[in-house]
C-alpha cells in the first residue's frame, strides 16, 4: 500500500513503517468485520426471536472480537521495538534489553496494561471487548423492541436487529484497532529496561485529519505520563475511531519536535493593491 507523508517528519517518524501501518490498520479493520460479523448476526437475530439478549452469543462476539484484536496489539508492540532498536542503534547504543512485568502506581488501567507488556494489553482486550459486545447487544436489543413498539412484524423487527448489530459492529471495529494498535505500541516502548522518554502523537496516516487531530499532531509529553495516556490516539478526535493517530518515540526531545517552517517557503501575505 503506498503512502506519502501529509507534512513534514521528524526523526523519530522517519523510522516508523507508515505503509505497513496504513496496510495493517485497513487489513485489520476489514478483517475483524469480516470475522466477527457472522457471530453479530447471531446475537441480532436471537435477541429478535428470544425477545432478550442470549449470554452466549453476546459471549461469542467478545471472544471472536478478542482474538480479532490480539494481532493488531502484537503488531504495535513490534514496531515500536523496532524503531526503538534503530533509534538506539544510530546513536551508537547497545541494543536494549527487554523487562518489565511489574506494578506501578495507578494512573489508569491503560498504563497498567501497557507496563505489564503483551500479557496486560490481553486482559485489557478481553475487558473490552466484552464492554463493546454489551454495547452492541444493547444497541441491537433497543432497535429490535422500538421495532416491536411500533406493531412491525417479524421480519422489519429482524431487520431492525440486524442493521443495529452491522452498525454497532462497524463503529466498534474503527475504535478499538485503533486504540489496540496505540497499546501495543505503548507496551513495546516499555518493555525496554530504560525506556524512551519522550512521545509524540503523529497524524501522518490521515490526510484529511479533522480540526482536532490537526491541534495535537506534534504534540510532545513524556512516556509513560498522565498526559501520554490523554494524549492516546483516538482522544480528541472528532471522527473518533476513524483517527488513524500514531504515538512515537525517541530519547531526545529534538528528535519528536517538528520541523520549524522555512521563512522562504512561507506563503507571505498579499499585498493590498495600490
Amino acid at each position: 500500500m503506498t503512502w506519502e507523508p501529509s507534512r513534514p517528519l521528524t526523526a523519530a517518524e522517519q523510522r516508523v513503517d507508515w505503509a505497513g501501518h496504513l496496510a495493517h490498520i485497513t487489513d485489520r479493520r476489514a478483517a475483524l468485520e469480516r470475522d466477527v460479523g457472522p457471530a453479530v448476526k447471531r446475537l441480532a437475530l436471537g435477541i429478535a426471536d428470544l425477545k432478550s439478549i442470549p449470554k452466549a452469543r453476546r459471549g461469542e462476539v467478545a471472544d471472536r472480537l478478542f482474538h480479532a484484536l490480539e494481532q493488531t496489539a502484537r503488531f504495535g508492540y513490534t514496531e515500536a521495538r523496532r524503531e526503538i532498536k534503530a533509534m538506539r542503534a544510530k546513536h551508537g547504543e547497545p541494543t536494549p534489553r527487554a523487562v518489565r512485568a511489574y506494578a506501578i502506581p495507578d494512573i489508569g488501567e491503560h498504563s497498567e496494561a501497557a507496563r505489564k507488556g503483551l500479557d496486560g494489553i490481553t486482559k485489557l482486550l478481553k475487558r473490552r471487548s466484552k464492554y463493546s459486545a454489551w454495547i452492541i447487544a444493547g444497541a441491537i436489543d433497543g432497535a429490535a423492541k422500538a421495532a416491536r413498539a411500533a406493531g412491525a412484524d417479524e421480519a422489519v423487527i429482524i431487520d431492525a436487529a440486524l442493521t443495529a448489530g452491522s452498525r454497532g459492529l462497524h463503529l466498534h471495529t474503527l475504535e478499538l484497532v485503533g486504540e489496540t494498535l496505540n497499546l501495543g505500541r505503548t507496551a513495546g516502548a516499555l518493555s525496554f529496561e530504560t525506556p524512551p522518554k519522550f512521545a509524540m502523537r503523529s497524524e501522518q496516516l490521515d490526510k484529511a485529519m479533522c480540526e482536532a487531530c490537526g491541534g495535537v499532531h506534534g504534540d510532545v509529553v513524556e512516556l509513560d505520563s498522565s498526559e501520554y495516556y490523554a494524549l492516546l490516539p483516538p482522544a480528541y478526535c472528532y471522527g473518533g475511531g476513524r483517527c488513524r493517530g500514531v504515538m512515537v518515540f525517541d530519547d531526545r526531545v529534538e528528535n519528536v519536535r517538528m520541523p520549524e517552517p522555512n521563512p522562504e517557503t512561507k506563503p507571505q501575505p498579499k499585498k493590498r493593491a495600490a
